[in-house]
């Protein structure tokens, strides 16, 4: 079993390569004057499936790279952190799923913004950044934290997601540019990944305060039978 600062350790190294990396391509283009956006995901066409893989590692500027940085690496250190058994599965699921839903464009969204119902059309456009595997994290961290009841996790998620006020609207369709696609199937991926493991995952601590308060219980009932034991000898003592 890891002490707590080598988990603490251990729980650092995914979130700081993965931050290394993403800040890494972003200095090559700015560096050799060249966009990596052709290798994004446009869904349902196969130059685009190439983007499942790598459009979480591309952004447009350096603002979008910096909104996406921050809840990035607090949810992926907590995953790493709290379910480490489990963590590589949900990190790559996460990743993989949420592209995969992305390119097929699988569930129809409703446009919600024009008061009548009816189907968008999937947009023909590249996909970039890794907003969609930060909405999946922390979809499941949260969901995956209120089935375990660890409302400390639960807190923690919904404190980053409230603080980037953005990511509560992000899953709809209010500005052109952005890709709220991702970030709804990255929603809908983390939730099924909460569900799915929610066997899996820090133990509820309601648990340690009752078994603490069991211990108590057994020392006073020990007490008690010394207590008793003690008495029962006073009382043979006089009678002898």
């Amino acid at each position: 079993m890891l002490s707590e600062k080598n988990r603490i350790k251990h729980s650092l190294i995914i979130p700081i390569l993965l931050l290394i990396t993403l800040w890494t391509i972003k200095l090559y283009e700015e560096v050799f004057g060249f966009s990596l956006i052709k290798y994004g995901l446009v869904p349902q066409k196969l130059s685009g499936i190439k983007g499942i893989f790598l459009s979480p590692l591309i952004h447009a500027d350096y603002s979008h790279l910096i909104s996406n940085s921050i809840p990035l690496f607090l949810f992926s250190f907590a995953l790493f952190y709290f379910y480490r058994p489990i963590s590589y599965k949900i990190f790559i699921l996460s990743w993989f799923l949420t592209g995969l839903f992305v390119w097929f464009g699988i569930i129809p969204a409703l446009n919600i913004l024009k008061n009548n119902i009816h189907f968008i059309n999937i947009r023909e456009a590249y996909h970039i950044g890794s907003s969609g595997l930060v909405y999946s994290l922390g979809a499941f961290l949260f969901i995956s934290g209120i089935i375990r009841k660890n409302f400390q996790l639960s807190a923690l998620t919904l404190l980053v997601t409230f603080i980037y006020g953005s990511m509560i609207w992000g899953i709809l369709p209010l500005k052109a540019e952005i890709s709220w696609e991702s970030h709804l199937y990255g929603l809908i991926t983390g939730s099924v990944l909460a569900f799915y493991f929610r066997k899996h995952g820090p133990s509820d601590t309601k648990y340690d305060i009752e078994d603490d308060e069991e211990d108590d219980t057994s020392l006073e009932e020990d007490s008690e039978l010394i207590q008793d034991t003690k008495n029962n000898s006073d009382v043979n003592n006089l009678h002898i």
